[in-house]
């Protein structure tokens, strides 16, 4: 786990991680101390415990309690070569979590995106799962899909795909779901953008991908590995930049609403690791990070934001990512 600015952390997940949450505040207002330690391997967990206090608290309020609760991250790739990871599922099963948060990536980079795959399967694999899970998609499962190796499909036509399969009800996906706001109308446009709260910290995903978020910026991402036209590419980056302003927004409400309602935190799930592939220490963060942020970048817009909504906020803010 990394700090970066005043309390932004960012979690890299590329493994299965269990945290506990326990919280402690008055009327919500809270501070939260370092959640975890990611130094764990496919198999193994590391679990720990965060308590949020407040940061003054007045004589009159007396401080509330919240039930502590465990949250499972999943594993990037669970469907690898068509074969369903299934001891990682077992483990976070016998570990009784209140629910799981993956953050994509649904399958490996190099095999076809075929509605089972990225469909099927997934479903198939969520329901194997005992607690309901939060999904926040992945480039592997629509942005590449125009790879060749991945069966040149349309990506845009993938995501309206996965949209209509995944996210055409107000719930989280499993077997024991429970209810959550979606951005865009079931199965439609944003849809996959959604949020809930749980004991006083929301959880917010977001279709923030890799691969440059689907913005097309050179012609070397035009036609790496792909046989896309210069009008495939241009779609993509009309898709990209139409679902960059809906993010956008989602990202600002969900803030807003938090603050509203005195959250003492905010959990946000994306796929899309944006500070690859640059080192964060010794400087890095300020003299090579920052430095490449410019409209060529799309996860520009997306750091800004955060960074701005994050720093107005009074409870603490946890980046949770994977393709890492």
């Amino acid at each position: 786990m990394s700090n970066y600015g005043k309390k932004h952390v960012g979690l890299s997940i590329g493994m299965s991680l269990l945290v506990a949450v326990s919280l402690i505040g008055c009327g919500g207002t809270a501070s939260a101390k370092e959640l975890n330690n990611p130094k764990t391997s496919s198999s193994k967990y590391t679990t720990s415990t965060a308590k949020v206090q407040k940061k003054s608290i007045s004589p009159k309020c007396t401080p509330k309690t919240y039930p502590a609760f465990k949250v499972a991250i999943l594993p990037n790739e669970p469907i690898f070569d068509d074969v369903v990871k299934m001891e990682t599922l077992k483990s976070i099963n016998a570990h009784h979590v209140d629910f799981n948060i993956f953050t994509g990536d649904t399958k490996n980079g190099h095999s076809v995106c075929t509605d089972k795959t990225i469909g099927e399967d997934l479903v198939t694999y969520f329901n194997k799962l005992n607690a309901p899970t939060l999904y926040s998609l992945g480039d592997n499962e629509w942005t590449d899909c125009h790879r060749t190796s991945n069966g040149s499909y349309d990506p845009i036509e993938r995501l309206s795909y996965i949209r209509k399969v995944f996210f055409d009800k107000n719930a989280l996906q499993g077997k024991n779901p429970f209810c959550l706001t979606r951005q865009g109308a079931p199965g439609e446009a944003y849809s996959e953008n959604s949020r809930f709260v749980k004991n006083n910290v929301m959880f917010v995903a977001l279709d923030v991908v890799g691969s440059n978020n689907n913005l097309v910026a050179t012609e070397k991402q035009c036609t790496k590995k792909s046989k896309r036209t210069q009008a495939d590419c241009d779609a993509a980056t009309a898709e990209y930049q139409a679902r960059n302003k809906a993010n956008i927004q989602w990202l600002n409400d969900s803030f807003e609403e938090a603050k509203k309602n005195n959250l003492a935190g905010v959990v946000i799930a994306i796929q899309a690791d944006i500070y690859f592939p640059y080192e964060l220490s010794d400087g890095g963060y300020q003299d090579d990070f920052l430095a490449q942020l410019d409209d060529k970048n799309g996860f520009t817009d997306f750091f800004k934001t955060l960074d701005k909504q994050t720093h107005s906020f009074d409870g603490e803010v946890l980046l949770v990512h994977g393709d890492s």
